[in-house]
C-alpha cells in the first residue's frame, strides 16, 4: 500500500509558470477570499464589529494577491533547481500550493494583528492559522487529484488517437513498399512527402546566419558557431538533435545502431538554420525529426516521444505539444 501511494505521488504533473496564466489564478484566487470572508465571515469575524470593517475585510484582496505573486514570480525564480517542469511532480504541486496557503494565512494573521480594532493576540491567531491549514488539507488534495485526472486522460486520449493514425500509416505504408516488418515508423508513410522541402537561398548576405538545406539527396546540412564546421546528415538518418553545454549532438540511425555526431553550436542556433515542416523544436533541449516517430506516450504533465530507434522517450514541452501534435497527425495523413 504504501508502495502504491510512494509511487503515485511521484507522478508527472504539469507545472505552469506562465504569467499569462498565473496572473488570472492569483487575481481569481483573491476575489474568492474576499467574497468567502463576507460571505461567511469565519474565525469569529461575525461577532466582531468596528467602524471599516469593510474595508479591513476588503484589504485581504490585495494582501494575497501580493503574497501569491510574491511566491509565483519571486521564489520560483530564486529556486529553478526546485521549479523545473520536467522534474514536477504530484507531491510537489501538493506541497507548493500548501506552501502558499500556509503563507497566505500567516500574513493574514499579521494583518489582523495590526488592526487596532481587534483584540486577538498572535498565539491565538496562529492556533486558529493551524486549524484552518489542517482542514484545508482535503479540498487541496482532493483539487490536485481531480486536476490530475484531468490532464491525464486528455493527454492519454490525444496520444492514443494519434497512435492509431501513426500506426495505420505505417501498415499502409508497408502494404506499398512491401516491407518485411508490419510495423514501420512514420517516415514510410508517403504523407511526410507532402510537406515542401524548403530552398536554399543562395542570395544571402555572407555575414547572415548560415541556412540548413535539404538537397535533391535530402540532407541536412547544418553549421557550426565558427561557421567554417559543417555536418551534414541524410534526412532519412536524422532521428533528434540534443543540447549538450555548449554542443549539440547530432543522433542519426544506421544498420550498426544509433551514431551521434558533436557540433560546436548551440541548439538555438541550429533551430534558426532549420527550415524543415517535420524537423523542429520539441523542448529546450530537443529538436526531433518526427517522421521517425513510432508512438506518442502521454502523462498530467505532457507527452513523450517513441522513435524508431528505441531508447529513451524524447520529452515534448507544453508550449509544443500542439504543434507537434498537428504535425504528426498531418504526417499520418
Amino acid at each position: 500500500m504504501y508502495k502504491k501511494y510512494r509511487d503515485f505521488i511521484q507522478q508527472p504533473y504539469p507545472l505552469f509558470l506562465e504569467a499569462s496564466k498565473l496572473l488570472p489564478a492569483i487575481t481569481a484566487t483573491s476575489i474568492f477570499l474576499v467574497l468567502f470572508l463576507f460571505l461567511f465571515e469565519p474565525f469569529g469575524l461575525a461577532n466582531i464589529h468596528f467602524e471599516g470593517k469593510t474595508w479591513h475585510l476588503l484589504g485581504y484582496g490585495p494582501l494575497i494577491f501580493i503574497v501569491l505573486s510574491v511566491n509565483y514570480f519571486g521564489v520560483t525564480r530564486l529556486f529553478p533547481k526546485i521549479f523545473q517542469e520536467d522534474k514536477w511532480v504530484i507531491w510537489k504541486e501538493s506541497s507548493w500550493i500548501l506552501f502558499n496557503m500556509f503563507a497566505g494565512c500567516f500574513a493574514g494573521i499579521v494583518y489582523q494583528v495590526m488592526n487596532p480594532h481587534l483584540d486577538a493576540s498572535f498565539s491565538e491567531l496562529f492556533v486558529r492559522l493551524i486549524q484552518a491549514f489542517w482542514i484545508a488539507v482535503i479540498p487541496e488534495s482532493v483539487y490536485v487529484l481531480t486536476t490530475y485526472m484531468i490532464y491525464l486522460n486528455n493527454r492519454l486520449q490525444q496520444a492514443e488517437a494519434i497512435n492509431r493514425k501513426l500506426l495505420a500509416a505505417a501498415r499502409l505504408a508497408h502494404r506499398q513498399t512491401d516491407a518485411p516488418s508490419p510495423v514501420a515508423p512514420a517516415a514510410t508513410s508517403a504523407s511526410a512527402r507532402q510537406f515542401q522541402m524548403p530552398s536554399t537561398d543562395h542570395s544571402r548576405e555572407e555575414n547572415s546566419l548560415p541556412e540548413a538545406a535539404s538537397d535533391t539527396e535530402g540532407h541536412l546540412s547544418l553549421v557550426g558557431e565558427n561557421n567554417t564546421e559543417r555536418i551534414e546528415v541524410p534526412l532519412d538518418q536524422l532521428l533528434y538533435i540534443q543540447s549538450q553545454d555548449n554542443y549539440s549532438s547530432i543522433a542519426c540511425a544506421e544498420r550498426a545502431g544509433v551514431k551521434r555526431l558533436l557540433l560546436r553550436s548551440s541548439l538555438k542556433r541550429l533551430e534558426q538554420q532549420i527550415d524543415i515542416p517535420f524537423v523542429i523544436r520539441c523542448h529546450r533541449s530537443f529538436i526531433v525529426n518526427l517522421t521517425k516517430v513510432q508512438s506518442v506516450e502521454g502523462n498530467a504533465r505532457g507527452y513523450r516521444l517513441s522513435l524508431e530507434s528505441g531508447g529513451e522517450a524524447i520529452p515534448v514541452s507544453r508550449e509544443s505539444g500542439k504543434e507537434v501534435l498537428n504535425t504528426l497527425e498531418r504526417l499520418a495523413g
